[in-house]
């Protein structure tokens, strides 16, 4: 375990693993998937049998489960838990999993993977049925603001403004979060995992192109997507780019955010936005760390923090979160289904100065009836009622404890 442990708290986790699935851990490299699972593991005593599928010798062992699990038994007759790392490195990842859990090891099973392109497409039918998926993605505001419960209600809220505001240049990586300097293991997450596994792992076959596209999203962050404007200043076809970015989806670096659509508003376009899922990494693609209140995209990094962070909140399977836009042009940020509520969120950089209601804002709320429309914002907290929505101004750190209902 690090010397510096921060609790996390996946939405989907219900504090102990199941004997009779495999529990699959999925999220970026280096978001403290591992650290997590030795966290919770550390309960269940000793014996916990690690295997690293990234090393070329247990990937060539794990042809087998019925073999695997042998010979893990001539060494621990009752072994606590299999904890497999990065296991989308496996050939036929899912198959040998599926008879892992048919096998009946009487111990849990767990299994972590960066990548839910190449691990997903290999699990997702063998597994039906035989997996909880949790999602673990880096430091939310919450998390990192526990220590600070017993402070006194003026501190409290003076040091979670200071860790909003670091978050806005530097993400919330573990690594980087911990670190004196974020800026240094910010680029080497950015060239050593992000630009180097992508390569590595799905052949990305021009460089170059892939490494364009990625300032492209990072300076256009927030923006519609326009792929054939992309593949031109690319140099490449728009499927080419089309598959680069999915891989970036998929791979936890950016999601492409599509509308949300009710059924009740033709109107609705279907071209989808770009976020990325860390301030920091979108940062570091940019060579550009300075202060928030020295920044011209201070508006898009509030923006992006808090999709990243809606993103955090989300139970992946069950929830959901897009964006309003009609052809006239009228928006807004995010709309997140969780937990059975219908909410709307407008993000307004800094104070808000006077507390009222956009335009689009009050059309949204005629016309699908959520059930809170919020806007997020640096000033004080306030509370209306539009048309019988209750309506609220929130600071940062209480946007997550409201859409998980916590």
């Amino acid at each position: 375990m690090p010397e510096c442990f921060v609790s996390r708290r996946p939405v989907d986790w219900r504090g102990s693993f199941s004997k009779d699935k495999v529990t699959l851990v999925v999220g970026p490299r280096q978001s403290g998937k591992s650290t997590f699972l030795w966290s919770e593991l550390k309960k269940l005593g000793p014996g916990i049998v690690l295997i690293n599928c990234e090393e070329l010798l247990y990937r060539e062992w794990c042809r087998s489960p019925a073999i695997v699990l042998g010979q893990i038994r001539e060494m621990l007759p009752r072994p606590g838990a299999l904890l497999f790392e990065e296991v989308q490195h496996l050939h036929e990842a899912g198959l040998f999993l599926k008879g892992l859990v048919d096998l009946k090891p009487g111990c849990p099973i767990l299994a972590t993977g960066s990548s839910s392109f190449h691990l997903m497409a290999g699990t997702r039918e063998s597994l039906a049925g035989r997996a909880e998926r949790l999602r673990l993605m880096p430091f939310s505001l919450l998390e990192v603001s526990f220590d600070l419960d017993d402070l006194a209600p003026a501190v409290r809220a003076s040091r979670k403004i200071e860790r909003f505001s670091r978050m806005l240049v530097y993400g919330s990586y573990p690594e980087a979060w911990l670190s004196d300097d974020p800026e240094r293991v910010l680029v080497d997450l950015l060239e050593g995992v992000i630009v180097k596994d992508a390569s590595d792992l799905f052949r990305i076959d021009h460089p170059g192109a892939y490494r364009k596209l990625l300032r492209l999203m990072a300076g256009q962050a927030g923006n519609l997507v326009n792929l054939s404007e992309w593949a031109s200043i690319c140099g490449v076809s728009s499927k080419t780019v089309s598959r680069y970015a999915a891989i970036l989806d998929e791979a936890h670096v950016v999601t492409l955010l599509r509308p949300w659509v009710s059924g009740k508003r033709a109107e609705l376009t279907g071209t989808p936005k770009v976020y990325f899922c860390d301030n920091g990494i979108r940062n570091a693609v940019l060579a550009r760390f300075r202060e928030p209140d020295r920044r011209e995209d201070l508006g898009i990094l509030w923006e992006n923090w808090v999709f990243s962070e809606i993103l955090k909140a989300l139970r992946p399977l069950t929830d959901g979160c897009g964006f309003w836009r009609t052809r006239s042009g009228a928006e807004v940020d995010f709309v997140v289904e969780s937990r059975g509520r219908l909410i709307a969120i407008e993000v307004k950089a800094g104070s808000a100065g006077r507390l009222r209601l956009s335009r689009a804002a009050r059309s949204f709320i005629e016309a699908i009836r959520p059930e809170l429309f919020v806007t997020v914002h640096g000033g004080e907290p306030h509370e209306r009622v539009h048309r019988g929505c209750k309506t609220l101004w929130i600071r940062p750190d209480e946007l997550a404890p409201l859409i998980a209902g916590v």
